[in-house]
């Protein structure tokens, strides 16, 4: 799809002013003289050997600029997806367990505007109140300039709170927890929401089951009945939609990211199509598809440690 887009790529290829002998010349190098079909056999070829192609917009490698920023992308959205669940499971849980009372009702609240709110809106208007009327967070970045000029980060793993933790450097790693809060929280907010709304209507489910009621009538204690029986069985749902929101928050990384100015993949891609860059577009796909497939390739294996009724084959 991305080399039927209407453009020239070519021309962005030689640059200003050129002329058709070198458009030719160029469409010939860069293999768009032939069909669409032969291509892609050759992209897939060059792929299968681990060759991504060079972006047509900064004529580097496209593996070494996805390289360069993957770590941003992921630091982001694995925090994002983090807050969610600290929050968004133990608030399902006090919902199913208060159902139909006032904490339910806010519950419910919270995840309805979570789906409905437009991501774009939340990102603007939290720039606005807590940045420019309450001065609480920095409006955009990863880090202050001022700060990584002073106080400059090692690269260990790439991630930015991470290297600095490890490294002891509170003031760029201070910097870096306020910068990432309003795109975390912004990214997050969707996932949260349908987070807790899975995690809600699962422990309800699970809280009719006979052997609950068994153990309640017993004299179990609630909290034990809760958090030791009914919780693992209600996670098994919760976490497949875990997986799920993972990658949906890669996709919406897009947005986040250029509202935030985060220097990630997704900001990358955006650059990249309003360019017709289609090789930096196809490794942006193609390693975000990997990734969704690997996360949820993790989910699937979790469950044999939270469902004991999942066992081996044999065993």
């Amino acid at each position: 799809m991305a080399r039927v887009i209407p453009g020239s790529p070519e021309a962005m290829w030689i640059g200003a002013k050129p002329t058709q002998e070198q458009l030719d010349q160029a469409r010939h190098e860069l293999g768009l003289d032939r069909p669409v079909v032969i291509q892609y056999l050759m992209y897939v070829g060059r792929l299968a050997q681990g060759d991504l192609g060079i972006s047509l917009r900064t004529r580097r490698r496209v593996a070494e600029e996805l390289a360069e920023r993957w770590a941003a992308t992921f630091e982001l959205v694995t925090l994002s997806i983090l807050a969610a669940l600290a929050i968004g499971i133990p608030a399902g849980i006090c919902s199913a367990t208060r159902k139909d009372q006032a904490l339910d009702h806010v519950s419910r609240a919270v995840s309805i505007s979570g789906v409905a709110m437009p991501v774009f809106w939340l990102g603007m208007t939290l720039q606005i109140l807590l940045h420019g009327k309450l001065g609480w967070f920095p409006l955009q970045g990863r880090i202050g300039s001022q700060v990584l000029m002073d106080h400059p980060i090692a690269p260990i793993t790439g991630f930015y709170l991470l290297d600095a933790l490890v490294e002891g450097n509170w003031s760029a790693w201070s910097s870096a927890v306020g910068h990432i809060v309003l795109p975390a929280f912004t990214l997050s907010f969707a996932s949260l929401a349908v987070i807790t709304r899975m995690a809600r209507s699962s422990m309800l489910e699970v809280l009719r089951e006979d052997y609950i009621q068994t153990a309640l009538a017993y004299g179990v204690s609630r909290g034990v009945v809760l958090y030791r029986y009914a919780l693992k069985n209600a996670l098994t749902p919760t976490i497949t939609v875990v997986g799920l929101s993972y990658g949906l928050l890669l996709g919406g990384s897009f947005m986040v990211e250029s509202i935030f100015d985060w220097p990630g993949l997704g900001r990358y891609a955006v650059l990249s199509v309003t360019t017709n860059d289609f090789p930096a577009i196809m490794g942006v796909a193609s390693l975000y598809a990997v990734t969704y497939i690997v996360i949820n390739t993790l989910v699937d294996l979790m469950y044999y440690f939270i469902d004991p009724r999942i066992k081996k084959p044999g065993s």
